[in-house]
C-alpha cells in the first residue's frame, strides 16, 4: 500500500465561490466543513478493492470518480454514503466521521443509487411529500415540509411536473425526482452512482447540469461515472478521481489538468490508459515534454499517476 501523498493541484479551474440560493437547513452547523477522505481502503474475500484513495471535496464543488472498474467506482461511492465499512481509513462530513456516527449521517448523506426506487404510479409532489413526512424531524411542520418539497422541485426544475405520475416522465426527469428525494433533509454530501445510467447524451447533459447546479448553491456532490458515453459530463466538475483497474489512484485533479498529467484531455482514452496498465506502472506521456522521466512521481506500489501541479 502507497504511504505517499497523492500531489493534487492547488486551485481548481472553477474560481467562483457557491451563490447563496436560500436552502432550508434542518441542523444547526450542517454544510459546514465539506468531505474529507483519508486512507481509503477495502477489502472483499481477501481481495483488494480500493488502496489508499485520499481526497478532500470542499463546499459547492462537484467530484467526479472515474475509472475502467464500475465496481470499484460505486465501492468508493458506498464508503462515502456510509453503506459499506472500509477496511481502513476514515471519512469525515462537516468534521463527523461518517462510520462512527451513522445515526447523525443520515440526514447528511443523500445516495442516488444506479437503479431508480421510485414508485411508478405515485405523483412527483406525493413521493416528495410522502419522503418529507418519512425523512424530515417529527417537530418539523406542514407548513415547513412543504416549503422544502416546493424548493426542491423548483431547484431540480421539477414544478411543471408536479403532478405527474412517475411512471409517465421521461428517463432524465425521472432521474432527477431521485435526486429530489435524497435532497428532501438538505445533506451537505450528496452521492450519485451513475448520473446516466440508461440515458442518452441529451439527457445525461441535463441530469449533470442539474447536479452542477446544486453544487453551486453549496452541496458536495461527489458521482461515479464508467460508461464511455458519459465521460464527457466530467468537464463540468470540479475535480476528478480516476482510479485504476484495481482499486488505486491514477489521477486527482480539476479537468483541464488532465492534460500535463495524463497526456489527454479525453477522458475515454485516460480511462482505456489506466484500464490497459491497471497498476499505473508506465507513466503517461505529455504532448509537450514527451515521455516522463524516471523521477515522475508515482505513489510506490500502487503506480499512482499525479497531477503535474501542485500547490
Amino acid at each position: 500500500m502507497s504511504t505517499r501523498k497523492l500531489r493534487t493541484p492547488g486551485t481548481s479551474f472553477r474560481t467562483q465561490e457557491p451563490n447563496s440560493t436560500y436552502r432550508l437547513p434542518l441542523q444547526p452547523g450542517a454544510r459546514t466543513s465539506g468531505v474529507v477522505a483519508h486512507g481509503l481502503g477495502l477489502s472483499v474475500d481477501g481481495r483488494e478493492v480500493l488502496s489508499d484513495i485520499s481526497f478532500t471535496a470542499r463546499l459547492g464543488t462537484m467530484t467526479a470518480v472515474a475509472g475502467p472498474s464500475a465496481a470499484r467506482n460505486s465501492a468508493l461511492l458506498e464508503l462515502l454514503a456510509g453503506t459499506r465499512e472500509p477496511g481502513s481509513g476514515q471519512i469525515t462530513v462537516d468534521g463527523h466521521d461518517v462510520h462512527a456516527e451513522p445515526e447523525s449521517m443520515r440526514a447528511r448523506i443523500g445516495l442516488v443509487q444506479r437503479e431508480e426506487r421510485l414508485h411508478p404510479r405515485l405523483r412527483v409532489e406525493q413521493a416528495l411529500r410522502y419522503q418529507a413526512e418519512l425523512r424530515l424531524p417529527p417537530d418539523t411542520t406542514r407548513d415547513h415540509r412543504e416549503r422544502v418539497v416546493d424548493q426542491v422541485l423548483e431547484e431540480l426544475e421539477l414544478t411543471p411536473h408536479r403532478a405527474s405520475r412517475i411512471s409517465k416522465l421521461p428517463p432524465e426527469v425521472r432521474r432527477c425526482v431521485s435526486l429530489a428525494v435524497e435532497l428532501i433533509t438538505r445533506p451537505t454530501l450528496l452521492v450519485v452512482d451513475e448520473p446516466g445510467a440508461g440515458l442518452d447524451a441529451a439527457q445525461q447533459d441535463h441530469v449533470m447540469a442539474v447536479l452542477r447546479r446544486q453544487a453551486d448553491i453549496g452541496c458536495v456532490v461527489v458521482v461515479a461515472m464508467s460508461a464511455a458515453s458519459s465521460l464527457s459530463g466530467l468537464s463540468v466538475c470540479d475535480q476528478v478521481l480516476v482510479l485504476t483497474g484495481r482499486g488505486a489512484m491514477a489521477f486527482l485533479g480539476a479537468p483541464l489538468q488532465a492534460e500535463s498529467a495524463m497526456g489527454t484531455t479525453d477522458w475515454a482514452k485516460v480511462v482505456e490508459q489506466v484500464a490497459a496498465d491497471p497498476d499505473g506502472a508506465d507513466p503517461p506521456r505529455s504532448p509537450r515534454h514527451g515521455r516522463a522521466p524516471p523521477s515522475f512521481p508515482r505513489s510506490g506500489s500502487s503506480g499512482c499517476w499525479r497531477a503535474a501541479s501542485s500547490a
